[in-house]
């Protein structure tokens, strides 16, 4: 198997605040996962929201490394 080239990303996860932002994206995506079936389970602990924009020169900044 190929390994895959690593991409830069914005980890969206980290930059929420705290008051809710989120929560109102956890009940989003649970939403989503129930109507496919799909059991979420309780909770945001497993929450991963990342945006690729390969030309965004903020990405140098406030950018992360895909690993996998």
């Amino acid at each position: 198997m190929e390994k895959n080239e690593s991409k830069k990303f914005f980890n969206i996860s980290k930059l929420f605040d705290d008051i809710g932002e989120e929560d109102m994206i956890w009940g989003v995506i649970e939403h989503v996962l129930e109507r496919n079936g799909i059991e979420p389970k309780s909770g945001v602990e497993g929450l991963s929201v990342r945006y690729y924009d390969d030309e965004n020169p903020k990405l140098d900044e406030l950018g992360e490394i895909d690993e996998t």
